[in-house]
């Protein structure tokens, strides 16, 4: 009885740290995931800031040569 017990115990640990190796790894997957989602909500914010400087320039190349 005593060894079923221990073989009982062993398996279920076992079992335990599977499941706790696997919980760790899909946190580890959501947090690229969410670091993914950032970064392109960064570079969408940069791309709009870029997108005005040129328009910026622009207007501004305009502006300085109508005055000449």
């Amino acid at each position: 009885m005593q060894k079923f017990i221990l073989i009982s115990c062993i398996f279920a640990l076992s079992i335990l740290v599977a499941i706790i190796w696997m919980i760790c790894l899909q946190n580890q997957a959501i947090q690229a995931v969410n670091m993914e989602i950032m970064g392109t909500k960064y570079e969408r914010h940069i791309r709009k800031i870029y997108e005005n400087i040129d328009i910026h320039r622009h207007e501004l190349k305009e502006i300085l040569t109508s005055k000449k």
